[in-house]
């Protein structure tokens, strides 16, 4: 008897072993993962307001729009031996692909760095971007307002805070 509980055990567990086999089922899945060439941001050159003359009661603004155009309002001039021009920014990356600019938001002071500093305000930031890579890299400016004192101090003035430019794909 010993012998047939023995036999049938034995066969129980080949028998259920077949079993689970038979319900097991195997697949094989790919992975795949597509490499861009990273973004890149180069500065050519910084924003250039040229040399300007203010009157000594009323202040005023120098704009330099991103296409390059500049304009000044109040009793602020842009001296004739100078030619204000935007920043100049290239952006490379991938072919095709889409990109968002981001510009500062609050104003950049400019500073003429004398023992009794006098300061002017950069703001309005504006760029002409087309937030697209095309087959090669794109050259952008970046134009803004700078607002004038009356009587504002001679000096050599540059910002104290960079003018931070950021862009990323889409």
């Amino acid at each position: 008897m010993k012998k047939l509980t023995l036999i049938f055990a034995v066969a129980m567990i080949a028998l259920t072993s077949k079993t689970f086999a038979q319900q097991e089922s195997t697949d094989v899945a790919t992975s795949t993962a597509t490499v861009i060439t990273p973004i890149s941001l180069t500065n050519v050159s910084g924003i250039d307001f040229g040399t300007i003359a203010v009157d000594a009661t009323l202040p005023g603004t120098v704009v330099i729009a991103s296409d390059g155009n500049y304009s000044t309002t109040g009793d602020v001039t842009v001296t004739a031996d100078s030619t204000p021009a935007p920043a100049t920014f290239t952006v490379s990356g991938e072919d095709t692909y889409a990109y968002t600019i981001v510009l500062p938001t609050e104003p950049i002071i400019l500073t003429d760095g004398a023992t009794t500093e006098s300061t002017m305000n950069l703001n309005a930031i504006t760029s002409n971007a087309s937030g697209s890579i095309g087959s090669s890299a794109e050259t952008f400016n970046v134009g803004g307002t700078l607002n004038v004192a009356s009587g504002q101090a001679a000096g050599s003035y540059t910002n104290t805070l960079d003018l931070s430019v950021t862009v990323y794909y889409n």
